[in-house]
């Protein structure tokens, strides 16, 4: 029977494998840009750079011939021992008899090395030494026995370069290996020999990348595709802005190339997204990466660049990918679903956060950080991130602007941003940025009831009811914002007013999934009030008559009244009814304090939005002050990436907050716990590992996100409402026992509990 890489009807056999993936390998290379080509031919000339990685994609499965391991694949079952360890010593003397080299000493042929160790998982620190522990036993008492096809075939694939290799000389080198570990004996780790500089960093992502994403491709059956931005594409992408709209317009649309990286500040629904993304084309890079910090803008955005650019352009991912999926009751495959959590598509919209676990080496980071070289990235939006997130994330990028573009968008760009970014970045249209801003007249904020609150003894107080009133009785849609979910669903229910909706974060994600659609449908009936809270705050393309707002940091502020007469629908401008709050999170205190003390001097005859921007500077040197201790921390993540490089580290993307905040935790409302339980019995009967991710999204669809240590009731924190459903078998499985409705959400009070 012949040697099988992957069971099946049919199998994939070894040899139609390993061919496929050499020649994989080589196309994938060829995407390397042309700086790090140079950084490698410094270290190898480029034709060896290009055999090295042939014969490793011709080697790296070979010990799938074992006889255990083959034993295992005929009857579908996962083998005992690691085919990858098995797989190296092939390699090292297909590389030793190749190019007559002292295999280990050398740079590039250890990260090659060490990409056939880790191609199935994490490429970890200890990965070589848990590795070495797992066969030492079994090498030693000769329990590892090859297949005789396995030597007739390894001879065959490398016959091209009179390359002949024997079964002795496999064993010794097996045994080598594991004697190195076993003794201590430095030339012998492959490790010891890797090293972690910037330029060694970025050759092994690419040599990584390279042969997981070959093996991957073969192992699916499909033909390797590199999804870059080709010609068609790019007079697509540069159509897309409209010069007449303004002079920003005009200059993007009628620029021929622009390489430099470039901050654009200007007023909310001035159309930054058209205009950064015809500039990211102009760049003329082979990927754009368009970050955003909130699920629901991100598929906004998403679907606007999909109607210009193509379905099989454009694709978005966050970590709840699959998640969106399974509530979409959308049939996916495993290869769509990779191409989107690894970029490999001309254009992706995604999250920050999913940038920075590639650059800060979480789990599989080589297949991310990958197409990151090369691209353009866009970060939109970048005052909704925590000041420790941008402060990392302007730090590691500076590491990286020899090989791709940046832009950063917004109304209200943090100072320290610009500050970390001076010199690498423009600002073109800086002279101008108060003059966009004093063209818009499109709100004032009223500050009447600064001292007073929304609420008084849980019911609407007599100033919130004479606005609302006000407003409902001149036919006019208000959106009434305020800073916890809480307190918006007391507000809900207390409103009489039919016709209103509540739009916040705390519903299970099947429910929260179409709420902004839900919300843009609603506000098309006419008059009508929203209560939300900072959900609504930036990048909503929705539009209200006023807002009722309580205080929040003044670049929060200033996003809310973006939704606010957004589209010059009136010549006069609109009031933002500012109320006290009586909750700081989900802000810091020093924030609503210089907040409020900036107000207080608030010129209130003054209606443009030039004044905005002017207290907005104001706010942001006084905040100055306060981002010390985040950017300490900063530093010290960066320098343990330092130390860790380029080795991975072992956590998944659903793990990791850069947030900040407060911390949140998923869990079960109790009312849907039956149900989870019937997909997860469904689960354990399933035996492929992809049908099984596919049921375990299903499950994430009647998850809620709440804050741990926050306030759920008078009597206790949410975290007294948690329980374990399974804590045995299903320790991750959290259920809420917190009433949940499906317009409300979750339910605040004691007397919901069920």
């Amino acid at each position: 029977m012949k040697l099988i890489a992957r069971p099946g009807d049919p199998p994939q056999y070894l040899e139609e494998h390993l061919l496929e993936v050499s020649e994989n390998i080589i196309r994938i290379i060829q995407a390397i840009p042309y700086r790090l080509r140079k950084k490698i031919n410094s270290q190898i000339e480029w034709s060896r750079f290009i055999e090295t990685m042939r014969l490793l994609g011709l080697v790296h499965d070979i010990a799938k011939g074992e006889i255990s391991i083959q034993k295992a694949l005929q009857n579908n079952k996962k083998p005992s021992i690691s085919h990858a360890a098995l797989s190296l010593p092939f390699f090292i003397l297909a590389i030793r008899k190749k190019f007559r080299i002292e295999f280990y000493k050398d740079n590039i042929f250890a990260f090659a090395a060490f990409s056939l160790l880790s191609h199935h998982s994490v490429p970890h620190q200890s990965l070589e030494e848990h590795l070495v522990s797992q066969i030492s036993v079994k090498v030693k008492g000769k329990q590892v026995n090859f297949d005789p096809q396995t030597f007739e075939l390894v001879n065959k694939l490398l016959n091209k370069w009179n390359i002949q290799i024997s079964k002795e000389e496999v064993f010794r080198e097996l045994k080598y290996w594991v004697e190195a570990h076993t003794r201590e004996i430095y030339e012998g780790k492959l490790s010891n020999f890797i090293k972690g500089d910037i330029d060694s960093r970025r050759i092994f992502v690419a040599i990584y990348n390279a042969l997981v994403k070959a093996d991957w491709t073969s192992a699916a059956k499909e033909k390797i595709e590199i999804k870059e931005i080709e010609d068609k594409l790019y007079q697509r992408g540069i159509s897309i802005v409209e010069p007449s709209r303004s002079e920003v317009h005009s200059y993007i649309a009628y620029a021929q190339k622009c390489r430099d990286n470039i901050l654009v500040e200007m007023p909310t629904g001035f159309g930054k997204t058209y205009i950064g993304t015809a500039y990211a084309f102009k760049t003329k890079r082979k990927k754009i990466i368009y970050t955003l910090p909130i699920t629901t803008i991100i598929e906004d955005v998403y679907e606007r660049l999909r109607k210009y650019l193509g379905d099989g352009n454009v694709k978005w991912y966050t970590s709840k990918y699959l998640t969106v999926k399974a509530a979409e009751k959308m049939d996916y495959d495993h290869m769509s679903y990779q191409d989107a959590r690894y970029f490999n598509v001309p254009c992706v919209v995604t999250t920050l956060d999913q940038v920075l676990a590639a650059l800060l080496n979480i789990d599989r980071y080589p297949l991310k950080e990958f197409p990151l070289y090369n691209s353009c990235l866009i970060l939109d939006e970048p005052q909704l991130y925590s000041p420790f997130m941008l402060l990392l994330f302007s730090k590691l990028f500076l590491q990286y602007a020899d090989l791709c573009n940046l832009i950063v968008m917004s109304a209200t760009i943090p100072n320290f941003l610009k500050k970390n970014f001076n010199k690498i970045m423009l600002e073109p249209f800086k002279n101008k940025v108060q003059e966009f801003f004093g063209r818009y007249s499109r709100t004032y904020l009223n500050l009447d009831y600064f001292d007073a609150s929304l609420l008084a003894n849980s019911t609407l107080s007599k100033e919130s009811k004479n606005v609302i009133k006000k407003h409902i009785k001149a036919n006019e849609r208000i959106a009434i914002v305020v800073n916890s979910v809480r307190r918006a669903q007391k507000i809900f229910e207390q409103i009489e007013y039919a016709n209103k909706f509540l739009f916040h974060a705390r519903y299970i994600f099947r429910d929260k999934r179409n709420k902004l659609a839900e919300l843009k449908k609603f506000l098309e009936k006419g008059p009508g009030i929203v209560i939300t809270t900072q959900l609504i705050e930036a990048g909503v393309n929705v539009s209200f008559d006023a807002m009722i707002r309580e205080v929040a940091p003044l670049d929060s502020l200033i996003q809310s009244a973006g939704r606010v007469n957004r589209y010059k629908e009136s010549n006069k401008p609109k009031p933002i009814y500012i109320f006290a709050t009586e909750t700081i999170l989900p802000y810091r205190k020093h924030q609503i304090e210089i907040t409020s003390n900036l107000l207080k001097n608030w010129q209130k005859s003054e209606h443009t939005e030039t004044l905005y921007y002017e207290e907005l500077m104001n706010y942001w040197s006084e905040l100055n002050n306060w981002i010390i201790k985040d950017e300490n921390e900063a530093d010290k993540i960066l320098r343990h990436r330092k130390q860790v490089s380029p080795f991975g580290v072992k956590l998944s993307e659903e793990e990791i907050n850069f947030r900040g905040g407060y911390i949140t935790i998923s869990a079960v409302p109790q009312r849907y716990i039956d149900d989870v339980m019937q997909l997860l019995e469904k689960r354990e009967k399933v035996k492929d590992i992809w049908e099984k991710r596919k049921l375990l999204a299903k499950v994430e669809n009647y998850m809620v996100e709440v804050p741990f240590f926050g306030k759920a009731t008078k009597f206790g924190q949410f975290k007294d409402y948690i329980e374990f459903v399974d804590k045995e078998k299903y320790p991750w499985l959290n259920m809420l026992t917190l009433k949940y409705d499906k317009v409300l959400g979750v339910m605040p009070e004691e007397d919901n509990i069920i």
